[in-house]
């Protein structure tokens, strides 16, 4: 599972681009971190100052992005904070091509759903979806569109076939320049379903995975890029 409130790793460099400007000295203590440079002293203390309790955090900013290190605490965190009456539990169509009999297919099923997107083309095994919570784009859907990897977005609507099986995933993100062309392409849609006008279609994507070192099985996923 992908973790919707937060991202997995920005590198130092983007975290000091969005630093506000008077506050060089923090901006600097970051660049330093992330070309492996040891803090000084003050700069350490600098840095400790803004620990905090992860029950102050939750109190003080409930919304906010939080940072880890690995996948597993992403997902051990995004379960705790997505249980709630009004969660969907989805999961990717995996289909598994070239295993030789059930036991391998089994084994490459199982391989596959422990994969992290950074190896299945942005595509994770399960999302916990909730309206109201934001989600960060894994992969690149259109540049151009701003619709890239790392882009967040607030879940508004959720689009389900008669099956129940979602179809759409609706986003608004703050900056109104983001998906603006897949914006006005679902303009009638959204005015007919009376959806927010600001919102963005997420569709499904489709990965092939290669299972094993001479590319003979192949996963192919179909699924959100959230």
């Amino acid at each position: 599972m992908v973790g919707p409130l937060l991202w997995r790793g920005l590198k130092f460099y983007e975290l000091t681009q969005i630093m506000r400007q008077d506050n060089e000295m923090f901006a600097s203590i970051l660049t330093k971190i992330g070309s492996g440079i040891i803090l000084n002293d003050d700069e350490l203390a600098v840095i400790e100052s803004r620990f905090c309790t992860k029950e102050e955090a939750l109190r003080q900013c409930p919304s906010g992005v939080r940072l880890f290190h690995d996948n597993a605490s992403v997902n051990a965190y995004n379960i705790l904070a997505l249980q709630t009456e009004n969660k969907i539990d989805s999961t990717a169509i995996d289909i598994i091509f070239g295993c030789t009999n059930h036991e391998q297919e089994a084994n490459m099923r199982q391989k596959l759903h422990k994969m992290s997107v950074i190896d299945t083309g942005g595509l994770p095994y399960e999302i916990i979806v909730v309206i109201g919570k934001p989600y960060i784009i894994t992969t690149n859907i259109d540049v151009v569109d701003g619709l890239a990897n790392g882009a967040v977005g607030k879940l508004v609507h959720i689009e389900q076939n008669d099956e129940n099986k979602i179809t759409h995933i609706w986003l608004v993100f703050p900056d109104k320049n983001t998906g603006m062309v897949a914006r006005r392409k679902a303009a009638a849609f959204v005015a007919e379903h009376n959806i927010d006008r600001r919102a963005v279609p997420i569709v499904r994507r489709t990965s092939n995975i290669s299972l094993n070192n001479n590319k003979t099985i192949v996963g192919k996923r179909n699924y959100f890029p959230l």
